[in-house]
């Protein structure tokens, strides 16, 4: 009887060890399907924002002089389409000389990124890329909110059809957590835990600057997600379990307990009976 006592604790311990095992394989997997969904939103949904840089450069008059009536058409056609753009701005020589919408970025107006190594060094991380770039997130000069911001150089045509001289650079001030909520990564009832990392689109070895950045130190999922210049990296883990998942362990020890009971009293029985029958 002591054998099968032992025997039933043994495979109870290796059944429970089994489920949990199974059941964490199972939501590590569910995990990483639901952040792969949120992460291709999310850098599909920026993109979008995003177009609206070569659609406001591609507006431009062809000569050094701006019209700023005109840009404010264009750049008020633009951002109506997209709720998360905080501003848009066209900086030449490295100064702001426009933003739009003006009330609440007045601070903006005028800026000279040269005086701004942290902006520079996004800015001129674009130049050389002689493309878009992704920087932050930071907080914003004009509202000290949390923004992302997209910056693309424009270049005037020169002689032979190549990219000519510098003619200043276009950045669109987005804002951070509702590119995230319109990407469905916010929402209280999301199924796991989230961290990011890679400011500035410097990948999976970058500063972690949302969620807990312990959790990089645990067993996680994670997604690489493209960026203009770079990339995020996004962790997750599930979040705790239900109450009923909590006690899935003791259903199984319960039930591990009685079929072992039952097969000593079975075994009991048996010897009980044989024991009658040969005294008998």
């Amino acid at each position: 009887m002591l054998v099968i006592i032992v025997l039933g604790w043994l495979l109870t311990v290796a059944i429970e060890y089994y489920d949990r095992r199974l059941s964490d394989q199972t939501n590590m997997s569910q995990t990483e399907a639901q952040l792969r969904a949120g992460a291709l939103r999310l850098e599909r949904n920026l993109n979008n924002i995003l177009q609206v840089n070569y659609d406001f450069a591609a507006g431009l008059p062809a000569e050094k002089s701006n019209s700023d009536e005109q840009m404010q058409q264009i750049a008020g056609n633009l951002i109506s389409r997209h709720q998360r753009i905080i501003n848009i701005t066209l900086s030449q020589n490295f100064e702001v000389v426009f933003v739009y919408p003006f009330l609440g970025n007045e601070a903006v107006l005028g800026m000279n990124y040269a005086n701004r190594p942290y902006i520079m060094t996004g800015v001129q991380r674009a130049i050389e890329q002689r493309d878009t770039v992704v920087t932050g997130p930071i907080s914003l000069v004009q509202s000290e909110r949390l923004g992302l911001v997209g910056r693309t150089p424009i270049f005037f045509a020169s002689a032979d059809g190549k990219s000519g001289l510098l003619k200043g650079v276009v950045s669109t001030a987005i804002d951070f957590e509702g590119v995230l909520a319109d990407a469905g990564l916010l929402t209280p009832d999301l199924p796991f835990v989230l961290a990011i990392r890679g400011r500035d689109g410097t990948g999976a070895q970058g500063e972690p600057f949302f969620g807990d950045a312990a959790l990089f130190k645990q067993a996680h999922v994670a997604v690489d997600m493209n960026l203009p210049g770079g990339q995020w990296r996004l962790a997750a883990i599930p979040k705790p379990t239900s109450a009923l998942a909590d006690h899935r362990p003791w259903l199984i020890r319960g039930i591990g307990a009685l079929l072992t009971l039952a097969l000593v009293l079975l075994l009991f029985a048996r010897n009980q009976r044989l024991s009658f029958i040969q005294t008998g």
